[in-house]
């Protein structure tokens, strides 16, 4: 968790400032190799950056392998690189597992961006009990298509190099027959708790345990019967306080708080 195992040099490549595109293809280009960029990235690099030759660019491919590579030539529909430098980042994602109800279009995918940016480990949409959004088989598929592409944009602005991993939507019994395989602690964000339901004094009762699993409902909350199956299923309840929070708000904020929670555990642990 975190990069505090990178090199100063290789730390600041992946925070320097210049155009990065994101690489989905299995294998990154050998050092010195010449090879094309096409499609979606390339054309942002030709239509919306204007990238010129000779100027130094970066790929990414999630898994944490960058290559510093310079454009080489500037085609209609593609940028022809020279792969320069090979790098090799360390994970910097936090062992953080969203679970959280299908949202409509544009709150899902403000939840999407933003859990990517922070870094959380693994994202998955549920059908619970009073979620709005049902999709079938065909808008699913195209849903999933759209969320990938905001993660990897939300990847690449956050000069990450590790790409957060968005399941398919299942519902929400079946990711409960799932969770019983989960090990590390499992909290579920509900309405009106006082101060000692705070998800810090249910990450504690559960002995600080990582990962994390958070379980988020739907406008409306989670159904009688559903907060009885987490709670059977190991899921300790918790509250963000007094105010009602939307649920894109609750799933932002609270990711937010484990990641800062999660990296102060980390550098205790190294201090010791």
């Amino acid at each position: 968790m975190g990069t505090n195992g990178c090199a100063s040099s290789l730390s600041i490549v992946i925070m320097s400032d210049i155009p990065a595109f994101f690489w989905n293809k299995e294998v990154m280009p050998d050092s010195g190799e010449l090879f094309e960029l096409e499609g979606q990235e390339a054309r942002h690099g030709t239509k919306v950056l204007r990238l010129k030759a000779d100027t130094r660019v970066k790929l990414v491919d999630g898994r944490g392998n960058i290559a510093i590579c310079t454009i080489v030539e500037i085609k209609r529909s593609s940028l022809k690189l020279r792969a320069d430098k090979l790098l090799s980042m360390a994970p910097d994602l936090c062992p953080v597992f969203l679970a959280i109800s299908v949202l409509k279009s544009d709150k899902m995918d403000l939840v999407i961006q933003k859990c990517t940016e922070i870094g959380i480990e693994k994202i998955y949409p549920i059908y619970a009990t009073r979620s709005v959004v049902r999709m079938n088989r065909y808008k699913q598929q195209k849903r999933l298509k759209r969320w990938h592409e905001i993660a990897r944009q939300a990847l690449k602005q956050c000069r990450g190099a590790y790409l957060t991993q968005i399941n398919q939507p299942v519902d929400f019994w079946e990711f409960m027959e799932f969770s019983r395989g989960l090990r590390g602690a499992k909290i579920v964000l509900c309405e009106r708790h006082g101060p000692e339901h705070s998800p810090r004094q249910a990450w504690v009762r559960q002995g600080n345990q990582r990962p994390v699993t958070l379980l988020v409902g739907p406008e409306g909350g989670f159904s009688g019967a559903e907060r009885r199956i987490a709670a059977e299923n190991g899921f300790h309840s918790a509250s963000l306080g007094k105010r009602i929070l939307r649920a894109e708000t609750a799933a932002i904020g609270v990711s937010f708080l484990f990641r800062q929670w999660l990296n102060e555990k980390h550098h205790g642990e190294q201090t010791e």
